[in-house]
């Protein structure tokens, strides 16, 4: 897709950790726009900060600022049919490298 790949998960703890990585390493997991979208956005006491502050703007690890952009995507939608070949050829380097 340019630059990268993507990664896709249908395991909701994975997918939250992958996505506090894309946005800097952010906490909340609360979608642009949609504020408390875990109902507790001002109850959490995080460390040394006071209770109540909005974990929307605490960050626990570095990340990256991973969100593609529209040409991205749309490269990455029209090479989404070929994925189980990358898959494979990927795999086959693998495998190559990997051996004694």
């Amino acid at each position: 897709m340019g630059e990268g790949g993507a990664v896709a998960t249908d395991a909701t703890p994975l997918k939250r950790i992958l996505e506090s990585f894309r946005d800097w390493g952010r906490d909340c997991f609360c979608p642009p726009g949609h504020d408390d979208t875990c109902g507790r956005r001002f109850e959490w006491q995080l460390g040394t900060l006071p209770r109540g502050y909005d974990h929307k703007y605490t960050y626990s690890h570095r990340g990256y600022n991973l969100k593609i952009t529209e040409m991205q995507a749309a490269v990455g939608w029209h090479k989404w049919p070929d994925l189980k070949e990358f898959i494979a050829l990927r795999q086959g380097n693998f495998d190559l490298l990997r051996r004694d």
